[in-house]
């Protein structure tokens, strides 16, 4: 999936003279930089978390619908229903439930497959693409400012202001938590 097309970065003054296959390259990366952060392209995902007896668990995204639950404990698998767990109002933390199909209070120190939706967030990796790409072309390792004339134009001086810069924008991604469990 493309976020962002060359055209579309395009609208933005300060990319509109810099060479397309640049931009398309900038654009590729970020994306897999996004993806990465992510767990991969827009659509479902698996996470497996380890379930440390707990009564919950602490999804990385927001859910938009569960697909499947499959907890592993001693090398069994089970497949768990929709009664046995309960999507709380921060659709991130899932809860166990005593009631259910496969009931059980809290979720076994095994692994815990969760596959799901999660909600849309195609505007966010946008808006993150944009700024990577941003950074990175406007990035000048070793380069603390530069004079023509009257011009001047100052640089970062080191190059763990770029990675600090770059981690924020892949974090800012994640949603904030409500609640975090974890």
């Amino acid at each position: 999936m493309t976020l962002l097309t060359v055209d579309d970065l395009r609208k933005w003054p300060e990319f509109a003279s810099t060479d397309g296959d640049v931009l398309q390259l900038l654009l590729d990366a970020a994306e897999a930089a996004i993806e990465n952060a992510l767990g991969g392209p827009p659509g479902a995902l698996t996470e497996v978390v380890d379930g440390r007896l707990s009564t919950f668990l602490t999804l990385r995204r927001r859910v938009a619908a569960i697909g499947s639950i499959v907890s592993t404990q001693d090398g069994v698998d089970t497949t768990l229903a929709t009664d046995d767990y309960r999507l709380a109002w921060d659709r991130r933390t899932v809860w166990r439930l005593g009631t259910g199909t496969n009931a059980a209070y809290r979720w076994p120190s095994g692994l815990v497959a969760i596959t799901y939706e999660p909600e849309g967030d195609e505007e966010e990796r946008k808006r993150a693409q944009k700024a990577l790409v941003s950074l990175d072309a406007n990035y000048a390792a070793g380069l603390t400012s530069e004079q023509i004339g009257s011009w001047m134009e100052q640089h970062s001086q080191s190059s763990s202001d770029y990675l600090d810069q770059r981690s924020a924008i892949l974090a800012s991604l994640w949603p904030t938590p409500e609640l975090d469990f974890a």
